[in-house]
């Protein structure tokens, strides 16, 4: 966070940036890892949860493409990003759905936490994606109010899962 926010040179920002992402791809293992510890031999991902990524990257490649003013590098590492974050929100879908699944008492909440705070994430590394790489954007004070909002309760809400899972 601080090496996105603070820190101009855009090689501390490429650094903030692939530390996000690989810190999604953990996300996306453990998730993984939980959904395999509920039913051993589970799909990586149930053919509905590919089709919501699929559907949600296109929306967002066309979205970019037509509002965002990127440079050429900087399209091409959204869309990686965007794909990775997508499956991560795929991977929280299959397996809330899983612990609702397993009608556990603490199963309701843990799945909202989950499902909610993913989606969150998804929203705030949305918005960060305008404040970072399209000029237009960069003193649009409400959208970054939007954007820290969104990633310290997606935070939170996932954090929050260590209470509820056992």
């Amino acid at each position: 966070d601080f090496l996105l926010h603070v820190i101009k040179p855009k090689i501390l920002n490429a650094f903030g940036f692939v530390s996000f992402m690989v810190a999604h791809v953990f996300y996306i293992i453990a998730y993984n890892t939980a959904a395999q510890s509920i039913e051993p031999g589970r799909a990586f991902l149930q053919p509905w949860g590919i089709l919501v990524p699929v559907i949600a990257i296109i929306i967002y490649t066309v979205y970019t493409l037509k509002k965002m003013q990127f440079e050429k590098w900087a399209l091409a590492a959204s869309i990686a990003y965007g794909c990775v974050i997508l499956a991560m929100l795929a991977k929280a879908a299959d397996l809330a759905v899983l612990i609702l699944q397993t009608g556990t008492a603490n199963g309701v909440i843990s799945a909202i936490l989950l499902f909610s705070g993913a989606v969150l994430f998804v929203a705030s590394d949305l918005t960060i994606s305008f404040l970072i790489f399209d000029k237009r954007y960069k003193k649009n004070y409400p959208l970054k109010i939007f954007n820290i909002a969104t990633y310290f309760a997606g935070q939170l809400l996932l954090a929050s899962l260590i209470l509820t899972v056992k």
